[in-house]
């Protein structure tokens, strides 16, 4: 009788700890749960920063692009303008070479007066490019006598080339 009383004992014993140890398997699972849903977050919360900060650069990317093309347009249109200068200095309007020296050194008042002119007209160009206001004169400005010839479409916006 002992014999069975003590493997009742022992079987309910072995119950026991097996009962124990699932429970402490079980919460030892809960809490590896607990700890991988808190990882889940601050990873998912990293992936969200990491999205929002690729956009932002894409963004940035985009915008700075935009920028270079507006610079690179505008360099490309001051080397044009350099390059008619260079044409205006060098050529006559009927299209036969000059020096500019030689001119100046034949016909000193002419010159100085031609001079003076087109600084006072590249003046007035910087002037507008700054935001300055048109006057009446250079809006209504329609023949090629009337109009800044260094920066017609900026100074005299009703002029039209023929």
């Amino acid at each position: 009788m002992l014999n069975a009383l003590a493997k009742q004992l022992i079987a309910i014993g072995v119950a026991v700890l097996v009962a124990a140890g699932g429970y402490w398997y079980v919460s030892s699972l809960r809490a590896d749960l607990a700890a991988a849903k808190k990882s889940v977050a601050t990873l998912e919360t990293a992936v969200n920063t990491q999205h929002e900060t690729l956009r932002r650069l894409q963004n940035d990317i985009a915008a700075a692009q935009a920028s270079y093309q507006a610079v690179a347009e505008v360099v490309a249109n001051n080397q044009k303008s350099v390059s008619e200068l260079r044409t205006r200095f060098a050529q006559s309007a009927s299209g036969q070479p000059r020096d500019l020296g030689n001119l100046a050194v034949a016909r000193p008042k002419s010159i100085e007066r031609i001079v003076n002119n087109a600084s006072a007209a590249a003046a007035r160009c910087v002037e507008l490019a700054s935001g300055a206001q048109l006057t009446d004169a250079e809006r209504a400005a329609t023949k090629l006598s009337e109009i800044n010839t260094l920066c017609p479409s900026l100074a005299n916006p009703n002029y039209v080339a023929k």
